[in-house]
């Protein structure tokens, strides 16, 4: 099913996560898109009512 498949450029958006899995410092910031989760991992109230 999957022999025909063509291969896919990599995400230019994709990259930046690697770039920040590799980059040692404890201080940085993940700015790739995504839902903000707190300490615990839940997302506050306003986006768990998002609909689409």
């Amino acid at each position: 099913m999957f022999e025909k498949v063509e291969h896919y450029p990599v995400d230019p958006i994709m990259i930046g996560a690697d770039y920040f899995a590799a980059d040692p410092r404890k201080d940085k910031h993940n700015l790739i898109v995504g839902i903000y989760q707190d300490e615990q991992g839940q997302a506050p109230e306003k986006f768990k009512t998002l609909s689409c």
